[in-house]
């Protein structure tokens, strides 16, 4: 089972989701506090190895510093007497080529590596989904995931009026979704509860929909919400066709973000309590899109040529999830050079429209983050 996710649409080795995942640092930024109160109330001697796991890992250079900080912590605390091993989790078909070399610090222009200041340090990729169990029983201290679970095991259904469920009004449509988003955080959970170790902890940060109804592009303070643009751009290539209606409602973004009660439900129902996790923490918050903070600081509205390349930047950071969904919308009769070409026209007119009013387009991150410890 590996989950509805995405594949790499990039070349292996380029590093490509890290360059563009400046929403994606912020993030990690913001759960260093949740990550450090962690590591700090895991049972440890200092004296076997500590073992910490990333689940949904991609390239692993959004988290570079985040784990560079984490082993600040171990040494300081525990000193330099015991072995770390670092697992990154994702699917096969992730790009693990970019992880060792960012890791080996041949990319240029990213965070440096943290094996260039912290030896005894072992890195392995994992090629399993996190809906299986990925390392042994009871094998972990430490687990964490940034914006991966989200994805579901399966599509539930064709959603028929929208690309992603927090823009659909079909009732039906969306409780099926819910049905089966609950069912495999159900079942995420379960996983990890097998591979942690008795006082181990969990940090998860997901993408969420908070009390005011936000959600990830889509916030008060930016006016155009990001999810309702890329739906009505892939409804305008339908409506001229360009693509048929069969193509547009098979082209949808197999995710769920969960409110706060969705998202700690499973430690509240009494088949988790078996489980022996407690939820340590659980809140909700808003990380501003980097792109638009710098366009409002800095930028200048009739400067055409920097609202171009401001443009092209901010679709950038859509690519590396967006396009193998657009793609696998598209019908299988067309060729690969055809499919290109139509996930171009889509993306140029959505960087046409930002371009011309840079300041009323950004991508807010609304996340829940947790904290659950094994008792």
């Amino acid at each position: 089972m590996q989950g509805h996710l995405p594949r790499p649409s990039w070349d292996a080795g380029s590093a490509f989701y890290s360059k563009n995942s400046k929403t994606g640092f912020r993030v990690n930024d913001a759960a260093v506090t949740y990550c450090l109160d962690a590591i700090g109330a895991v049972p440890f001697g200092g004296k076997s190895t500590f073992r910490v796991c990333e689940y949904g890992s991609a390239d692993g250079g959004v988290s570079l510093l985040l784990m560079k900080q984490l082993l600040d912590f171990l040494r300081k605390t525990h000193g330099n007497g015991f072995d770390v091993e670092i697992l990154y989790e994702d699917l096969p078909t992730n790009d693990f080529a970019s992880l060792f070399k960012l890791l080996a610090g041949v990319v240029q222009g990213q965070a440096a590596s943290y094996l260039t200041e912290h030896s005894d340090v072992y890195v392995k990729a994992v090629g399993t989904s996190f809906f299986q169990q990925c390392v042994p029983r009871a094998s972990l201290h430490f687990g964490y995931s940034c914006n991966a679970m989200q994805w579901l095991t399966k599509k539930p259904c064709n959603l028929t009026d929208a690309l992603i469920h927090l823009c659909s009004e079909e009732k039906e449509q969306l409780q099926l979704y819910r049905q089966q988003a609950a069912s495999d955080w159900q079942l995420i959970i379960e996983q990890r509860a097998k591979e942690m170790k008795t006082g181990g902890q969990l940090v998860l940060v997901i993408p969420g929909v908070d009390g005011d109804g936000q959600f990830s592009g889509n916030t008060k303070r930016i006016k155009y919400s990001v999810q309702e643009r890329l739906a009505r751009y892939w409804m305008a290539l339908c409506t001229e066709g360009i693509i048929n209606k069969a193509e547009f409602e098979n082209t949808n973004v197999v995710i769920y973000a969960r409110t706060i009660q969705e998202s700690t439900a499973p430690f509240k129902n009494t088949h988790s309590s078996s489980l022996d996790f407690q939820l340590i923490a659980a809140t909700t918050t808003v990380i501003n899109c980097p792109f638009h903070d710098q366009w409002l600081s800095d930028g200048d509205d009739d400067d055409l040529a920097a609202a171009r390349v401001h443009a092209s930047e901010f679709v950038n950071m859509i690519r590396p999830w967006l396009t193998d969904i657009l793609l696998s919308g598209l019908s299988s009769s067309r060729s690969k050079v055809e499919k290109n070409a139509i996930i171009e026209i889509f993306y140029r007119r959505y960087e046409e429209e930002v371009a011309s009013s840079p300041r009323h387009h950004g991508y807010d991150y609304v996340q829940v983050m947790l904290q659950i410890a094994k008792v």
